[in-house]
């Protein structure tokens, strides 16, 4: 039972391994524009993040250092 099992799953691999390998310069074309699409804008949303987290880390750093001034001027009177 399982000699039979292992030979209809090799079929079916097989058959659908085939039918890839036939479709794919068909289907391949859409894929990569549609790949091209997505990635680009996964890149764009990423400049985007790294610029704001950017500008937030400089305005923090900004006030940090503000506070520390503060701080060092009331210890010193």
């Amino acid at each position: 039972m399982k000699l039979l099992n292992g030979i209809d799953n090799l079929g079916s691999g097989l058959l659908i391994g085939t039918g890839a390998v036939i479709l794919f310069p068909v289907v391949a074309p859409f894929f990569k524009s549609a790949l091209k699409f997505l990635i680009k804008e996964t890149m764009k949303v990423g400049l985007l993040t790294y610029q704001k987290a950017k500008s937030v880390t400089e305005e923090t750093g900004k006030s940090f250092k503000n506070l520390t001034s503060e701080a060092k001027a009331e210890i010193a009177q």
